[in-house]
């Protein structure tokens, strides 16, 4: 009884993957996608056109960037209509890494892409910084020591992108960065900070409105 159970079990498996096998094999050929020769999901090279490109390289600038102030991406399709993203750069926070997703409407046209990302800035030791202080109920402004900590941040963008020769696109992006860490710092040398200088700090550490542009690679 527990045998047939099993043997059940595995075709109903096998059934249902049959099915997303033809349904992706569907998709792409509308989209124009080639799986890669060794995926289960390849069909014939003759049948589908190689319109649309698997991996994406460029460079991105902005605030609150998935790649830092200034950076690198990377996007691996891996169908049609989903992008992975991965970054890599520099920024007020030390350097920033990141990964996500990006969905396309259109794959490979012009037009509006929404993504997920998850980022981590590393930090900054030693970081000195002119700011308010709270002297004997004076406030006063001099340079405070801080250790900038590392911080993470979760994504949520609206693209929109502009095909240019076939194959490459450049990107204006915007959205909102959640912060997952409140004040990712820490005063070393033993300023007592006002909270205009926190705020101030804040403003500077990862998260809050994204704007940024950027242009990709089709390889």
């Amino acid at each position: 009884m527990k045998s047939a159970t099993i043997k059940s079990i595995i075709i109903k498996v096998a059934f249902t993957f049959s099915l997303f096998q033809v349904w992706v094999l569907k998709v792409s050929a509308q989209e124009g996608y080639v799986a890669p020769p060794n995926s289960v999901f390849a069909a014939h090279p003759a049948s589908q056109p190689d319109t649309l490109r698997r991996v994406y390289l460029g460079l991105g600038i902005g605030i609150n960037n998935y790649a830092g102030a200034l950076g690198i991406g990377l996007d691996i399709r891996t169908v049609p209509q989903l992008l992975m993203r991965l970054g890599a750069g520099f920024g007020t926070w030390g350097t920033k890494v990141s990964i996500g997703l990006r969905y396309e409407e259109h794959p490979g046209k012009t037009g509006w892409i929404y993504g997920l990302a998850y980022t981590n800035s590393s930090g900054l030791s030693n970081y000195k910084i002119s700011l308010m202080v709270d002297s004997a109920n004076t406030v006063v402004t001099k340079d405070v020591n801080l250790n900038l900590l590392t911080a993470s941040t979760l994504n949520l963008t609206v693209s929109r992108n502009w095909v240019f020769h076939r194959h490459n696109e450049f990107f204006f992006e915007f959205g909102y960065s959640i912060a997952l860490q409140n004040n990712p710092f820490v005063v070393t040398d033993g300023s007592v900070l006002t909270n205009t200088s926190k705020e101030v700090i804040n403003i500077t550490a990862p998260g809050g409105f994204i704007i940024a542009c950027g242009v990709m690679f089709g390889l």
